[in-house]
């Protein structure tokens, strides 16, 4: 009996000792840890090491639903949970900046579309200054050709001009703007942004580049040392071109003198193919008798080999600011059988 007693005493003890609070002296044991929490965390705060989830996504939280983070692979700063259509390439992203007629880049699953001219860039962001872009004035549904690279100037005139073509002194540069009607429809030649580059935006793109009806030359008048004058600028108003199958037209008010004839002559069509183009080298434009503004020519009692050229008559006239030769200081200026030479010309449109 006794004995049963004290076994009783020893459980009552161990059972009230439990109970009672700790001594100052010892620790605190550890917080229970929720090892199967198949529910969102349950604000332990602490980083389940049994649970049967995968790591904590530092939300501060230990939960199994927790994934690894956000997945970033490309470290773009855009997770795949984010809406990153590409986490092999840094280069794509939700609100990346893209370049019209190259890959979405962006993820809307939309391919960049071109403006179509300098005048369309002017409008959607005034303000923007003159240089080097990306346009598609063929139309955006057309396969014939991607976007193109030209320049745009935003400061003459109210600005928003498109280039289309640039001749230069160098008549092996010119040379390579004779073509026929295909190759002028359809290829771009030389570089817009080297000044001593000739070049020319394809002239499928010319229609919609003049869609205003709007004309701008810059002509910069060569002098005997080499050098160049400030350049005269020379606008016209009211003038649209037209593509047919095998050719190029233009409508142009009857006091134009950029236009004197309403067909493109090139190499192997137009009214002035055999006299302006095939004989005198002029890069293909609308001739009559070739020109007052020719892109290139060499001419009767011109140059002996092709060069951009104005007549004098015209230069004297003023330009629409009413500068003339003035331009040149008193430097000596090429000129040739009623002609001045131009060391650059640039023709846009709007």
């Amino acid at each position: 009996m006794s004995t049963v007693r004290r076994g009783l005493a020893i459980v009552v003890a161990i059972f009230l000792g439990a109970c009672l609070p700790l001594p100052p002296d010892r620790p605190l044991p550890p917080p229970i840890v929720d090892d199967d929490d198949v529910a969102p965390d349950d604000d332990d705060d602490v980083l389940d090491d049994d649970d049967s989830g995968p790591p904590d996504d530092d939300d501060s939280a230990g939960d199994d639903d927790d994934s690894a983070g956000p997945t970033d692979a490309d470290e773009d700063g855009v997770s795949v949970e984010d809406g990153d259509c590409d986490d092999g390439d840094p280069a794509v992203y939700p609100g990346a900046t893209e370049v019209c007629g190259d890959a979405d880049l962006d993820c809307d699953q939309l391919q960049p579309e071109c403006p179509a001219t300098c005048a369309e860039i002017l409008t959607a962001a005034p303000g923007t200054t003159s240089g080097a872009f990306v346009i598609d004035a063929d139309g955006r549904d057309s396969a014939s050709l991607t976007g193109t690279t030209t320049w745009c100037d935003m400061d003459t005139d109210g600005g928003g001009w498109t280039l289309i073509m640039r001749t230069v002194w160098d008549p092996t540069e010119t040379a390579a703007l004779l073509t026929g009607f295909v190759d002028w429809r359809d290829v771009a030649l030389g570089d817009p942004t080297n000044v001593a580059d000739a070049y020319r935006l394809p002239g499928a793109f010319w229609p919609v580049a003049a869609t205003l009806g709007d004309w701008l030359v810059t002509a910069r008048i060569r002098k005997t040392d080499g050098g160049e004058c400030s350049p005269l600028f020379y606008n016209e108003t009211g003038a649209t071109i037209s593509l047919t199958a095998a050719s190029a037209f233009v409508t142009y008010p009857a006091e134009s003198v950029f236009f004197v004839r309403d067909q493109l002559s090139t190499l192997d069509t137009g009214p002035a193919q055999e006299f302006c183009v095939d004989e005198n080298d002029a890069a293909p434009w609308f001739y009559l008798s070739c020109c007052s503004v020719c892109p290139t020519m060499i001419g009767v009692n011109g140059w002996d080999v092709a060069r951009p050229s104005i007549t004098h008559s015209y230069v004297a006239g003023g330009d629409m600011n009413g500068a003339d030769l003035g331009v040149c200081g008193g430097a000596e200026t090429e000129a040739a059988g009623g002609l001045r030479g131009v060391g650059r010309m640039d023709i846009f449109a709007r």
